[in-house]
């Protein structure tokens, strides 16, 4: 009966972490920046001068007024490219956190 108990539970809270991350999937798929490319070099710019250590977007994203889902277009290419890294803990929470919520690094570093 517990096996059956904790079964369920556990479909249950899977199933509830794969329709949320659907949900925020479909969120960042429409971007209206017209050029990524270019705000992206942008972007690279602001890390490069920041020097290297690890640098806080914030002041970036303040400056520049995009939805999430641009910074996605915008900062996910560079973050699968490996030119930005993000900084930050690498625990078993964090990963389930952006796995299902897909946030973007506050705190990266450039890559040499």
């Amino acid at each position: 009966m517990v096996a059956w108990l904790l079964l369920a539970a556990v479909t249950a809270v899977a199933g509830s972490l794969t329709i949320a991350r659907l949900a925020r999937v479909r969120k960042l798929s429409h971007p209206t920046v017209a050029d990524p490319e270019r705000v992206g070099e942008e972007l690279l710019e602001y890390v490069a001068r920041q020097g290297p250590r690890v640098v806080d977007l914030g002041p970036f994203w303040h400056t520049h007024e995009f939805s999430e889902a641009d910074r996605w277009a915008i900062q996910g290419p560079l973050h699968r490219s490996g030119r930005l890294v993000p900084a930050g803990e690498v625990t078993f929470v964090a990963q389930l956190r952006a796995y299902v919520l897909a946030p973007l690094p506050e705190h990266v570093v450039l890559s040499k």
